[in-house]
């Protein structure tokens, strides 16, 4: 036991060798991955879930089912993709920001 006790002893202390702008810089690029997430979770899902409860409203009105449906989850579908294009441009900004700072 004495041979393993004295080889880790041996080992030096390893510590990050980071500067502190280096750790800005990680804490900012973890909230943008954070604000990214919420964002687009929000943007897909909240369309999808109106337009599709509506559409489905609309099914059992009319006796359309299932094509309202179906039409209002392309609708939402859309709506989201070019919203989420749209924000993705101005965040592709915000990480260049980063990448400066």
């Amino acid at each position: 036991m004495s041979v393993l006790s004295n080889n880790v002893d041996n080992f030096p202390e390893q510590k990050p060798n980071q500067k502190s702008g280096q750790n800005q810089n990680d804490r900012r690029y973890i909230l943008l991955g954070l604000k990214i997430v919420g964002e687009f979770g929000i943007t897909i899902a909240a369309p999808i879930v109106l337009l599709s409860w509506i559409g489905k409203r609309l099914d059992i009105k009319y006796g359309t089912a299932p094509w309202l449906l179906i039409l209002s989850f392309f609708v939402a579908f859309s709506i989201s993709a070019f919203r989420i294009w749209k924000r993705s441009k101005a965040l592709a900004k915000e990480y260049e920001s980063i990448e400066k700072k």
